[in-house]
């Protein structure tokens, strides 16, 4: 599995752990800087749209967004998060 150590996340990330804001901003830039999980992620997001398309007065709002970017794709998508992150449209802690 050596072939796939480019994969991983760097110690720091680990060890914060996913429920760390400063470490989903990471995994966010880490994620926009590897093209191959850039396009996973642009693929599935795409997938996604094209599944939705045709939907009458649909509200697209995705849970748990953290480090993810479907607003690249998706501009209408109300992202949301149980973190304070930047670029989060609806913060769900205070529910």
């Amino acid at each position: 599995m050596r072939h796939l150590n480019w994969l991983k996340l760097p110690v720091f990330v680990r060890e914060c752990g996913g429920d760390n804001p400063h470490s989903l901003e990471i995994q966010k830039k880490i994620i926009a800087e590897k093209g191959f999980l850039k396009n996973l992620y642009k693929d599935w997001y795409t997938e996604f749209g094209n599944e939705i398309k045709g939907l009458k007065n649909g509200l697209v709002i995705e849970l748990g967004s953290g480090g993810g970017f479907i607003k690249d794709v998706i501009p209408e998508a109300v992202t949301s998060d149980i973190l304070l992150l930047s670029g989060i449209d609806l913060n769900l802690s205070v529910l």
